[in-house]
């Protein structure tokens, strides 16, 4: 299998809303260029399959052997935002 290229990252910025009160607003980046990561076997998502066979569902075969584009994708990227409010008072 070809080998991973992952590069996850977040950005955030603090806010002080009063002197206690404090906003952080983030963006977190899983897989931030989408490369594709190919994996042998299950992908981990689900996703509807329209066969019936259970034995062509998620199978690598011995003509699949080395073509990664036969075999599935797995973790695209994904992009999370967050508001988090924090009181300094209450600790």
């Amino acid at each position: 299998m070809p080998g991973i290229e992952n590069l996850d990252f977040s950005i955030f910025k603090n806010f002080a809303i009063t002197e206690s009160w404090k906003a952080q607003f983030r963006v977190d980046f899983f897989n931030a260029f989408n490369h594709a990561q190919y994996i042998p076997g299950s992908p981990n998502a689900v996703i509807p399959v329209a066969t019936t066979g259970v034995s062509d569902i998620n199978t690598v075969g011995p003509t699949s052997f080395n073509k990664a584009e036969e075999v599935f994708s797995s973790n695209p990227r994904v992009i999370q935002m967050a508001l988090r409010f924090t009181n300094g008072a209450a600790a």
